[in-house]
């Protein structure tokens, strides 16, 4: 009896030995799948990230090529300079001027307009509501101080200067109109604007025209009086 138990412990530890051996090698067939399992996993996500990066590429060279093959269209502008102290001699010899007709006719068919009216400040009333005339109809009004020069008479300060320098401000493109000033101190003016390749033209009372300024003009010189007859 004693010999039979101990065969039967024997062969249940046997039985028990094998079992634990079964079970380890499943364990490592468990560990091995999820290892396997992870590996693939992290393998699939190495090729989505991978596919994710190419498409933001292409996609931003899509936009790069879409942005080089748009050209932007450059609107220019025509620079309306008015010269409104020589207008004042112009209107004593040919009349009242309409200006807002004369700034419809020289800026005809501009993409872009800037108007600007050069004036000694008077400080009279009577300028006030001709400053309320021009910036209604498109104009803006550039006041400069008059300086007394003796014997009754003054000088505007820095009109001169400014329209020289908002003349030669403008772009390549753009049109600069200079109306009313036949000063022949404008001759250098003209000739920044043609050494800049600005297209230009002067308006200018031909009687009072300075022989240096028709001569830097040339044909981009126009007769006012002959503007006016068209506004007429």
């Amino acid at each position: 009896m004693g010999e039979l138990t101990n065969q039967l412990e024997h062969q249940v530890l046997i039985q028990k030995t094998q079992l634990n051996l079964q079970v380890r090698e499943i364990h490592k067939i468990q560990q091995l799948n999820h290892s396997h399992r992870s590996t693939i996993a992290a393998q699939a996500q190495e090729i989505v990230d991978y596919q994710t990066t190419i498409a933001q590429l292409n996609s931003l060279r899509a936009k790069e090529e879409t942005k080089s093959n748009v050209i932007p269209i450059k609107q220019s502008t025509t620079h309306l300079l008015v010269d409104g102290n020589a207008m004042y001699f112009v209107e004593k010899e040919l009349g009242k001027l309409d200006y807002q007709l004369i700034r419809k006719t020289l800026t005809q068919g501009a993409n872009k307009v800037k108007c600007k009216f050069y004036l000694a400040d008077t400080g009279s009333q009577s300028q006030k509501h001709f400053i309320a005339y021009l910036n209604q109809i498109g104009f803006e009004v550039l006041l400069f101080p008059m300086v007394d020069i003796g014997g009754g008479k003054y000088k505007t300060k820095g009109d001169d200067v400014q329209i020289a320098i908002d003349a030669v401000a403008a772009a390549p493109g753009d049109r600069v109109i200079l109306c009313g000033g036949g000063d022949a101190d404008f001759f250098p003016v003209v000739n920044r604007l043609k050494d800049k390749g600005i297209d230009f033209t002067v308006v200018a009372h031909l009687k009072t025209t300075g022989k240096a300024l028709k001569q830097a003009a040339g044909s981009n010189l126009i007769d006012l009086s002959h503007i006016l007859s068209c506004t007429a």
